[in-house]
This record gives C-alpha cells, sequence and structure tokens, in this order.
C-alpha cells in the first residue's frame, strides 16, 4: 500500500496551520515555532495512511521527517507532502527485518509446563531467571522514574524472539503475540470466576498479567538501545500464579483455542478481540476496565455506531435466561452510559466488570467454536437477531425448505427452457 489521505478526512487546515509555524534555521534546517507541532504532527498522522505492517510510532517518524525535509521556499501542500511521506514510507519498508529479543516478565511461578511457544512467527521462551547476559540494570535504575510500586521479584521472565525493522516495530509484535497468548490463558482461567470479597484495593481480574519494564536486546542479550518501556498501570507486583497441578489442564485448553484459531475464518477479528479483553481485565482501574469491556460487547455484536436495545438484545442471545440477562445488561448499559455522558462514577465498579465478562466470554468462546459456520461476520451478528422460541424457528426452516424446493424448480425449469432453444 502507497501512502494516501484518509476518505472523508481533509488534511488541508492541519497542513496550513503546519506551514504557518515552519521556518528555515541558519544551518539549512526546518523548525517550528512554539509547542503546537507536536498536536499538529498527531493529527496529521490521524489524516493520512500507510502500510498496514507499520505500526504508529514508526508511522509519526515517517510523517515527521518528510514534514521536516519538504522545501520551505514553496507553501507546504497536500500533494507535495504526500509525496514525500510515500518516499519515507517505501524506505522504511525496504529496510531489513531482524531477529530482536523483547524481555519482560510475567505474574507466573515458573513451572516446567512453561515450555517455549511460537506465536505467530515470535518465539516465546519462559525462565526461572533471566540468563545473565541479559543485562537490565539500566531500565531498573530509573524505573523509579516511570513506574510506581516495587518491581516483582518472583515473576517468570519472558523472552520474546521476532522479526522486526524498527524498535518499535520489534516491541509491538512482540507484545501482540504475547498479550494473544496471556489473552487464551486468562480466558481459560477467568471463565466461571466470580468476584470475591477482598480488603484493600482490588487485584486485576486476570491472573497472568505482564512485568512492569520491557527492554530490547540483541541475540547476545546487549541491549539494542538505551530505550526501555514501562507499563504506565502498573501499580504492584501480585502474586504470581502457582498452581501447577492446574497447567496440565491450562495447556490443554490454550492448545484447543489455538487449534480452533488455526482455520478461523474470522481469525483476525477474533484474535483482535482476545487481546482486547486480556488487556481490558489487566486494568487496576476498574472502571477503565468495565468501559473498555463494553467497547468489546459493541464489536462482538456489531452494534458500534447502532441503538444500544440492539447491543443488549445481541449481547444477551446466548444466555440461557434470555429475559433476565437482557435486564442485567440493560442495567450495565445504563451505568455505561452515565459514566460516558454524565461524567458520572461507577458506584459498583468491580461487581460491575465480573458480571460484563460473562457476555464478552459468552461470544469469544462461542466465536472460537462456531465462526466457520458464518461466511462473514454480518452473517453471525443477524444470527445473534434470530427468534429464541421453538416454535418460530421450526416454521422459519420449514419456509425456507419450501423456498429452496421453489427455486431449485425454477432452476429446474430454466435448464428445460435452455434444451428446447438449443435443440
Amino acid at each position: 500500500m502507497c501512502a494516501r489521505w484518509a476518505e472523508r478526512i481533509s488534511p488541508d487546515p492541519v497542513i496550513a496551520e503546519i506551514d504557518r509555524i515552519r521556518f528555515v534555521k541558519k544551518d539549512g534546517s526546518i523548525a517550528f515555532r512554539g509547542f503546537s507541532y507536536f498536536e499538529l504532527k498527531s493529527l496529521l498522522c490521524a489524516c493520512v495512511e500507510l502500510d498496514k505492517t507499520i505500526v504508529p510510532e514508526d508511522k509519526r517518524r515517517i510523517v515527521g521527517r518528510a514534514v521536516g525535509v519538504v522545501d520551505k521556499a514553496r507553501p507546504l501542500s497536500a500533494k507535495t507532502l504526500l509525496r514525500e511521506i510515500a518516499k519515507r514510507e517505501r524506505e522504511f519498508l525496504a529496510l531489513p527485518a531482524r531477529h530482536r529479543a523483547f524481555v519482560s516478565s510475567v505474574s507466573i511461578r515458573y513451572a516446567a509446563a512453561l515450555s517455549p511457544r511460537v506465536v505467530h512467527g515470535a518465539r516465546i521462551t519462559f525462565c526461572r531467571q533471566l540468563p545473565k547476559r541479559f543485562d537490565r540494570s539500566w531500565a531498573e535504575d530509573t524505573a523509579g522514574e516511570e513506574i510506581v510500586g516495587e518491581l516483582p521479584k518472583t515473576y517468570s521472565a519472558v523472552i520474546v524472539t521476532v522479526l522486526g525493522r524498527s524498535e518499535h516495530e520489534v516491541v509491538f509484535r512482540a507484545m501482540q503475540q504475547l498479550d494473544l497468548l496471556r489473552s487464551i490463558w486468562n480466558l481459560a482461567l477467568n471463565c466461571g470466576k466470580r468476584m470475591g470479597w477482598c480488603s484493600g484495593r482490588p487485584e486485576p481480574v486476570n491472573d497472568i498479567l505482564i512485568g512492569p519494564i520491557h527492554t530490547l536486546h540483541l541475540s547476545n542479550g546487549r541491549p539494542v538501545s538505551d530505550l526501555s518501556w514501562y507499563e504506565p498501570g502498573y501499580l504492584k507486583a501480585v502474586k504470581p500464579f502457582d498452581d501447577e497441578s492446574r497447567w496440565e489442564r491450562l495447556q490443554k485448553e490454550e492448545d484447543y483455542v489455538r487449534r480452533r484459531l488455526r482455520n478461523n475464518k474470522q481469525r483476525p477479528f477474533v484474535e483482535d478481540m482476545l487481546r482486547r479483553y486480556g488487556r481490558a481485565l489487566d486494568q487496576w482501574d476498574f472502571e477503565n476496565a468495565f468501559l473498555q469491556l463494553w467497547g468489546i460487547l459493541e464489536s462482538l455484536t456489531g452494534t458500534i455506531g447502532t441503538s444500544y436495545d440492539a447491543t443488549v438484545r445481541r449481547g444477551s442471545f446466548l444466555m440461557a435466561r434470555k429475559e433476565y440477562h437482557a435486564q442485567l445488561l440493560g442495567l450495565l448499559r445504563k451505568s455505561r452510559n452515565d459514566v460516558v455522558h454524565h461524567a458520572r462514577s461507577l458506584e459498583d465498579s468491580v461487581c460491575m466488570v465480573y458480571q460484563l465478562k460473562v457476555y464478552v466470554e459468552a461470544l469469544l468462546l462461542f466465536l472460537l467454536k462456531n465462526a466457520n459456520q458464518f461466511s462473514c461476520l454480518d452473517e453471525f451478528y443477524q444470527f445473534l437477531d434470530s427468534p429464541r422460541k421453538k416454535s418460530t424457528l421450526d416454521r422459519r426452516r420449514r419456509l425456507l425448505m419450501i423456498a429452496g424446493k421453489h427455486v431449485r424448480s425454477l432452476s429446474s425449469d430454466a435448464n428445460v427452457n435452455k434444451n428446447q432453444k438449443s435443440n
């Protein structure tokens, strides 16, 4: 894909404002007056579409460099800027992909069952302690400036080896695949999990969380650069998952999900929903987790931008006591609207997260098992609008059989007429 301006969005006002604050320094380089450029660059990135393999941070760099080299002697225009962005995009796509090691940790007590996995080409390796060749002391020394709380001491180390053209691409891809694996594990652990009593601040729903510090290394363990990444929502270390008797069953559930994903017609969508589900339930902020879960529910029911009644109807379709669950989802919808539209806080956000996750989990598990029954997502959404009464479904089935016979008879008559004409 070549760079292009997004449909229905005009970049001209943003470009005009950037051109207004641009100037040439004595050394001939381009600079910008004030601090509004950073906001304008973000807006400009939203106006342009690049190859889908380019991650957001690399996109910002490509756009920023393009703006910085366009000749100041001429007014900045959409045409000249897009030409320069496309050039920078081609240069980036031509860069060779190299193997890098993304290093982090997960809230698991190391067990023998944590054998290496390969997820979408990323090799994920777990170890009790990080091999000595991986020096991360420089990142840990500065962690206090970026995160709150003590660093975990009993988490398992994780190394994700992945190909990428830039540091940001490697980190993005490694996180994508590690998050997918964690989401599969957490989905298996969370199904049937109910809210329990706790004193103090409640911990995230997920048992298996990612650690607070991420670094990037060469194969020999040396850091690629002095960059490090931190989890902004990290508050403290949780008790690591330590149920060795559960690992055998968890392994089987992981194998089942990955097997169902392998030939799943809706695989990209389902994997995206799994990652979003996992990240939502990583949250310490339960109000934020609730809002993220509601967004996932709207995506799974195909009701983004439609009526909330459709979200409730489709979201409760798979449940045994539909009337009760429709009532409960309606109350959750009201709470969601109070937060979003009236800036009210959730009175019992923890309880609501545990209630809402039930519907998201039911839809995810159904799609994992049955996605190949639907030629597209629209068919799945239509299925969620099906009537629940057996008598209504039986009548619809009889009418469809009659329609099928009629269509076959029409086809047969058409073939007879065709043969008569040919004779």
